[in-house]
């Protein structure tokens, strides 16, 4: 039951493609949301992941600290990467505004989705498609920061009492990677249906 409602809060959160159709869309303002929403199955996925990989004990300790550093990730990592993201949006070149010369072709959309992943300009009728493309390119840097900050957090809080923090960080990078890959399916599955219904 709490998969299913995950799941739904999760197609939910990036499932809204005529929220702001004149100003353009923050994706923070949907991504964050998802994150937050998926704070606790997250931690369980990679608490598996990890007490497979490393063996720690007491295992409830483990699951408290990839809590503590999921916890900080989302409250941290998450708002800040995408504000990164917004600054080299900004600075780059077509950043902020259209790519007039592609018109009638579909590389303005395609550029739409990757270097305007953090602020999509308005692009009306598109941003069924293009909102779960551009959460899907950003979940690329999400991940590496979220990574950068459990991995050290965890190998810092535990690393004393363990043999490797090097361990620690590794297993925090495969569990990473188990968790950004279930939201990475999911927002698949959020475009096909978007596109299917459309």
């Amino acid at each position: 039951m709490t998969c299913r409602v995950f799941v739904f809060l999760l197609l939910f959160g990036i499932m809204l493609p005529d929220v702001s159709a004149n100003m353009g869309l923050p994706m923070l303002g949907l991504a964050w949301p998802v994150f937050w929403i998926g704070l606790l199955p997250i931690t369980l996925i990679e608490w598996l992941v990890m007490q497979k990989e490393i063996k720690y004990q007491p295992t409830n300790r483990l699951g408290l600290e990839i809590f503590y550093a999921n916890f900080l990730s989302t409250l941290f990592g998450i708002p800040i990467t995408w504000f990164v993201m917004l600054v080299i949006q900004i600075c780059i070149p077509g950043g902020g505004g259209t790519f007039p010369e592609l018109s009638g072709t579909i590389w303005p959309y395609v550029l739409g989705v990757t270097v305007q992943a953090a602020w999509l300009i308005p692009y009306g009728s598109q941003f069924y498609w293009m909102v779960p493309v551009a959460f899907i390119v950003l979940l690329i840097p999400f991940f590496f920061a979220s990574y950068w900050i459990e991995g050290n957090f965890i190998a810092a809080r535990l690393g004393k009492g363990f043999e490797s923090k090097q361990a620690l960080r590794k297993a925090a990078f495969k569990a990473n990677m188990f968790s950004y890959g279930m939201l990475l399916l999911v927002a698949i599955f959020t475009l096909i249906y978007q596109i299917i219904n459309k």
